[in-house]
């Protein structure tokens, strides 16, 4: 929005579209800001949206990446053919969380098979980079990076970026630095590969993610606000 227009029409062209997705019976709303347009976030949080998703970016250039030990008794290494059970055993984590306060965020049974299928195949994806913590043969967690393409729909990409991804420890293997490690050795070989931004987003109301990705540098670049209105408004007045 230009520097010059009054927020107030976001507000009266979000109350037009609206109104419209309602009538369709589109209850959930979505819209994807930049952190930049401060006025218009805040036009958009007196409509009743809440910041729901982060998207960040961390400069290579700047970032100092210091040096790192693993964990006594814990094997950091990449992912490859034969971690895909590995890798499938580390898919709940994030949903875990994030079906618990204050998200309360709901993944169906039916989808946990596909999740697990999608994390497990990553272990033959060329494309992906993923950084594995073992402790003998359990799985304790994870970090995936692969390089983000620029296109019509990724506005924060550009060339030479690197998408951080994938990325859980299993709560009990938690405070003893293993997602510090594969962090910072996923980090430290995409900026020598010659990568120049890494990409990341996390949900906002997930208070670990949240207060852990900023350590890297992570720096907001855009948010998903959303709105969800009650579904009885399609019956509760006149039509």
């Amino acid at each position: 929005m230009a520097e010059t227009e009054n927020p107030a029409v976001i507000q009266d062209l979000y109350s037009l579209l609206g109104e419209d997705w309602v009538r369709k019976g589109c209850f959930d709303h979505y819209l994807y800001i930049s952190a930049a347009d401060k006025p218009v976030l805040d036009a958009l949080f007196d409509l009743g949206f809440g910041k729901e998703r982060v998207d960040a970016l961390t400069d290579f250039n700047t970032l100092e990446i210091p040096p790192v030990e693993e964990p006594a008794g814990i094997n950091i290494r990449k992912a490859g053919q034969g971690d895909n059970a590995h890798l499938g055993s580390l898919s709940n984590v994030i949903f875990r969380a994030l079906e618990k306060a204050p998200y309360w965020h709901p993944t169906l049974p039916e989808d946990w098979d596909e999740l697990y299928e999608g994390w497990a195949e990553l272990a033959d994806d060329k494309e992906w980079t993923v950084w594995l913590a073992l402790e003998g043969n359990e799985a304790l967690g994870t970090v995936g990076f692969c390089p983000e393409e620029e296109s019509d729909a990724q506005m924060l990409a550009s060339p030479r970026t690197m998408y951080l991804s994938v990325a859980a420890t299993k709560p009990q293997a938690r405070g003893r630095g293993i997602s510090t490690v594969l962090t910072w050795r996923g980090l430290e070989e995409a900026r020598k590969e010659g990568f120049e931004i890494c990409y990341t987003n996390w949900i906002s109301p997930n208070r670990l993610a949240s207060r852990f990705w900023p350590r890297f540098g992570f720096k907001d670049a855009a948010y998903r606000v959303a709105k969800r209105i009650s579904p009885m408004i399609a019956w509760a007045r006149d039509q």
